[in-house]
């Protein structure tokens, strides 16, 4: 009995010189957890261990929302930042161990795009967790989502125009995996004698409905990345906006299902 739930746990303890090489020991947890959120996943694997929670519950539902990404088909590094912020000093969406960095800090973006203004395209990702968004793409997903994002105006200068873009992050960061239906893996990564637990999904995630309901774009606490709704991408692909690609994360190979 682990938590005051049923549990049939293994230790599988490595030989004597992997575990001084890891000091890791792996945990596998394979029974009932339908009623455990990952916070709770994360309580249960004692430090030091690996702790694998199997799905309890059949996925057959539809894949309704998906991880959107720059294309590089509209060659992405034509669009310069001179100054753009450090690593340290860029915002951030936060998630579970990581606080939020918000967009208030980011001076005024200085952009030029090496080329004409036919060349710029919608949807730009120039940095970790902070996204570029033409007005038209914006004002799309404000329709559709109200007060979704944070942002924040500026201007992109192209060679024979100026275009009002808006840089954007996530405002909702959601723990929208599903831990029913996906295999959840809580590693203690090993820096130097310092643990850092990472949650990962090897084979990929299920979202929950019930968290998102009528949600087109978030952020997640335990992934990286922007996510939308497929009528959102429907809308955006009809309106004309180019610039991105969607994918698949229902399962580990990020099947792509729309290109903008």
């Amino acid at each position: 009995m682990l938590g005051g739930r049923p549990l049939a746990a293994t230790i599988n303890s490595p030989s004597a010189a992997f575990r001084s090489e890891t000091e890791l020991r792996v945990l596998n947890m394979v029974t009932d957890m339908s009623e455990l959120t990952i916070a709770e996943m994360i309580k249960q694997v004692p430090k030091g261990q690996i702790g694998t929670f199997e799905p309890s519950a059949r996925n057959e539902g539809e894949e309704r929302y998906f991880r959107v990404w720059q294309s590089w088909d509209y060659q992405p590094g034509r669009l310069e930042w001179p100054n753009k912020p450090s690593r340290e000093g860029s915002p951030r969406k936060g998630g579970r161990t990581s606080a939020r960095r918000p967009l208030t800090g980011l001076p005024t973006p200085e952009v030029r795009f090496k080329g004409p203004s036919k060349d710029v395209v919608d949807f730009y990702n120039p940095a970790h967790d902070l996204f570029f968004i033409s007005n038209g793409l914006f004002r799309l997903i404000d329709e559709i989502d109200p007060g979704s994002l944070d942002h924040a105006e500026f201007h992109v200068r192209a060679r024979d125009a100026e275009l009002l873009f808006h840089a954007v992050m996530p405002r909702r960061v959601l723990e929208a995996v599903d831990p029913r239906r996906t295999r959840v893996v809580i590693n203690d990564e090993d820096y130097g004698g310092t643990y850092f637990r990472a949650v990962q999904f090897p084979d990929g995630v299920v979202f929950s409905n019930e968290v998102l309901n009528d949600v087109a774009s978030f952020a997640d606490v335990d992934l990286a990345g922007w996510y939308w709704s497929k009528e959102l991408i429907e809308r955006a692909q009809s309106s004309g906006m180019r610039g991105l690609y969607a994918q698949s994360v229902a399962s580990s190979s990020g099947r792509e299902i729309a290109r903008l």
